[in-house]
């Protein structure tokens, strides 16, 4: 049986959300910089993102965290784009 596709919103910083894909617990999407290439994710835990689980747009450095649903690592609920960490944040 293949893999059920189904639709997912992507919830920016500010503006309306657009539509994702999902499948299982990866989602992939369009970054709000209009990069050509999708960003492609899988979903962390339920009380947020971590370092391995914050996908960065490599053209314009905005940051995205798969949402689970009920559980850690469980199908995707929805990409958010979520504030960049501070320098100080990420040498910790």
């Amino acid at each position: 049986m293949p893999q059920r596709q189904y639709p997912v919103f992507v919830i920016p910083l500010e503006g309306q959300p657009r539509d994702a894909i999902a499948t299982g617990n990866n989602a992939a999407w369009r970054c709000e910089c209009k990069r050509e290439l999708p960003l492609v994710g899988c979903t962390g835990a339920l009380s947020g993102e971590t370092e391995k689980t914050r996908i960065e747009c490599p053209t314009c450095q905005r940051n995205y965290f798969v949402v689970p649903t009920n559980k850690n690592r469980g199908s995707v609920r929805e990409v958010r784009e979520i504030k960049p960490h501070s320098q100080a944040e990420k040498r910790l």
